[in-house]
């Protein structure tokens, strides 16, 4: 599926590109500067370091690709996912969540404005990401020997891959010579998620029974449907379903 969205919108970009191109007399546009390379000031404030860079195709379409990561930390926005979780017993597993991502984005732009790479765009994306994810949970059972309650950690990692598709809206304009900047208003992207979460780690029939009694809590997270195992070598929890997010931003360019 990753392959193929992306196979899709390259495609169109140089279908767009050839037609456009053979009206032209000499088979080509002539463009001052069509390159500029960007930086998303905006993602800063949560530790996201995002890059792109866009070329001028035509004096209106232009082509750019986009790279983001995140090193791993506390899950951003925690309040916002608090309110959308509204489940005590879920929020207190994922609050210590520890969760990094790298995400690629290949956009074709079409611009408004009258001039090249200056305006409102419409600018419709594909995006592959992976997050990576560190979850402890915390289980509690009774010690057959001593009859007393043990609490331990059983520490889950592994990953998401996820695959979405949207439509940026958004604006760019100049400041001075060469640098420019760049609005994304709105980018609402909806698609797919997949990928697991694992522990390996030998555990007696107590363990297991408490660690799956706190990983079925899990299953009530929304959006995502989440399903695990556990046995004796260790435990696994399985995600996959829709994934929803906006993309959205403000980014000082430089043209050449």
């Amino acid at each position: 599926m990753y392959k193929i969205g992306l196979f899709i919108l390259i495609i169109l970009l140089i279908n767009t590109q050839m037609s456009l191109a053979q009206d032209q007399p000499n088979g080509r546009f002539d463009i001052p500067q069509p390159n500029m390379i960007k930086w998303n000031v905006a993602g800063l404030p949560i530790g996201s370091f995002s890059f792109q860079y866009e070329r001028a195709v035509t004096p209106s379409i232009s082509a750019a690709a986009g790279i983001r990561f995140m090193p791993k930390g506390s899950l951003p926005f925690q309040s916002v996912f608090e309110n959308i979780i509204d489940n005590n017993e879920v929020w207190s597993h994922l609050n210590q969540l520890q969760t990094g991502n790298i995400a690629f984005t290949p956009e074709v732009k079409f611009y408004f404005g009258k001039e090249t790479l200056q305006g409102f765009y419409v600018a419709p994306f594909v995006r592959i990401s992976r997050y990576s994810a560190d979850l402890p949970i915390h289980i509690e059972y009774r010690d057959d020997q001593s009859d007393i309650y043990i609490e331990e950690e059983v520490n889950m990692t592994g990953g998401i891959s996820t695959f979405t598709g949207g439509v940026l809206f958004g604006a760019q304009w100049k400041l001075a010579n060469q640098w420019y900047l760049d609005w994304w208003i709105l980018g609402p992207q909806y698609g797919t998620s997949k990928g697991d979460l694992t522990t390996h780690k030998n555990l007696t029939e107590r363990e297991q029974n408490a660690l799956r009694d706190q990983l079925s809590i899990l299953e009530d997270v929304p959006v995502v449907d989440l399903s695990s195992e556990v046995n004796s070598e260790g435990a696994t929890i399985h995600a996959k379903g829709p994934w929803t997010g906006v993309r959205a931003g403000l980014a000082v360019g430089y043209r050449f």
